[in-house]
């Protein structure tokens, strides 16, 4: 199995437990919130979550917060279910607005 195929691989399998992470949230303005991807940044020692929320009237900069406040968590998350020496930085990134469509003036 080839390096490129094992981080594709933990790629998945991150976007997988946030996902479910995210759904299962004490902070139920988390469960809005859809990952749309995990990208690797600097090899694998971090990783990108590229979030949408979904929705309509969404106030991002209180969605980025909670999430900031959550990033710890999410970190011990995904450390329980990948197999890894060192669980990667987690960066957060959330979209204002959906794939596809014109950004929203904030």
């Amino acid at each position: 199995m080839s390096l490129d195929h094992k981080i594709a691989q933990m790629c998945r399998q991150v976007q997988e437990t946030v996902s479910l992470a995210l759904a299962s949230a004490n902070d139920d303005a988390l469960h809005d919130l859809s990952v749309i991807g995990v990208e690797p940044t600097r090899g694998a020692a971090s990783l990108r979550i590229v979030l949408t929320a979904d929705g309509e009237d969404v106030d991002h900069d209180d969605l980025e917060e909670r999430l900031a406040r959550a990033s710890g968590w999410l970190r011990r998350e995904v450390t329980r279910e990948i197999n890894r020496r060192r669980a990667p930085v987690l960066e957060l990134v959330l979209l204002r607005h959906a794939p596809g469509a014109p950004p929203v003036d904030s």
